[in-house]
């Protein structure tokens, strides 16, 4: 049983700093980008150099996201590419996930692969494929909260999926083109418990019940569900210094890429359950 804390942000919300332009190809400018991520240090302060190793995959790809909206929804302005998900944290990511912000109320989803040249290893000249989501919302979504009904995700999950992102952009999106996040700390900091909250249960829906839409076995069950779960302990992390809380950030991050049975996963799974239940047990005792 997992406690639940329901995300809020008090609408309308600024999300664009419309005086700010990214600049991601500026090594000082990138620099503060990243160094501003939730995921700047992966766990007992190791710095994280995935990020700065894959800066031109994530701007090279982001070029080829722009112009695969423009093409295919044209008549939208793209305000806003981000880069977001495992690739910022894991080795062997599944896939890289990119939001694009336009103008409107959008709510759309592209799956994708784009072959671009090794940028590890420029000199060999080999073509790679990346696997793409590119996630579409538009701008009016995050900033009244408001969901689009022609969409066909049903409203309940558009809202979940609105107020969980407009809350942590700054922190766990790294802005590739557009116009820069504004930086939103005090919903974020409210909305610590509830983007666990979040995973968590989001998790245990898609990955532990029988859901006959998830067409994965228990090997791309497990990957999914750590990369989960690293996230909501990042956001415990945050809450306070602990060292039961830093070790399971550990544990799940030196999991990842080991590919660990579903056994092993869920044991990890109920530990990150039990400190979220024991901590928001006592935060709601305190109020």
């Amino acid at each position: 049983m997992i406690n639940r804390t329901s995300l809020y942000i008090d609408f309308p919300l600024k999300i664009f700093d419309k005086s700010k332009r990214v600049n991601f190809i500026d090594d000082e400018s990138r620099k503060e980008i990243f160094n501003r991520s939730i995921y700047s240090f992966l766990y007992a302060g190791r710095k994280n150099s995935l990020l700065e190793k894959r800066n031109r995959i994530y701007h090279e790809l982001s070029r080829k996201v722009i112009s695969l909206v423009q093409e295919r929804y044209s008549p939208l302005e793209v305000m806003n590419v981000s880069v977001f998900g495992s690739s910022l944290f894991s080795e062997n990511p599944g896939d890289f996930d990119f939001l694009v912000i336009t103008n409107g109320n959008e709510f759309l989803l592209e799956e994708t692969t784009f072959n671009l040249e090794d940028l590890l290893l420029v000199e060999e000249r080999k073509s790679k494929k990346y696997k793409v989501g590119i996630s579409i919302k538009g701008v009016d979504n995050f900033v009244n909260g408001i969901c689009n009904s022609f969409s066909s995700v049903p409203e309940k999950y558009q809202k979940q999926i609105i107020y969980r992102t407009a809350s942590a952009l700054f922190r766990r999106h790294i802005p590739v083109f557009g116009y820069d996040f504004v930086e939103n700390r005090e919903v974020f900091q409210k909305n610590l418990y509830a983007q666990v909250s979040d995973l968590l249960v989001n998790t245990f829906d898609l990955y532990y019940l029988d859901n006959e839409k998830i067409k994965l076995d228990n090997s791309q069950k497990s990957k999914k569900t750590l990369s989960r779960m690293y996230e909501a302990v990042t956001y415990l992390t945050l809450t306070e210094k602990n060292s039961e809380i830093e070790n399971l950030r550990t544990n799940i991050y030196l999991s990842i890429d080991t590919n660990p049975s579903l056994g092993e996963t869920e044991k990890l799974f109920n530990s990150i359950v039990s400190i979220y239940n024991n901590k928001t047990d006592k935060k709601i005792k305190n109020e």
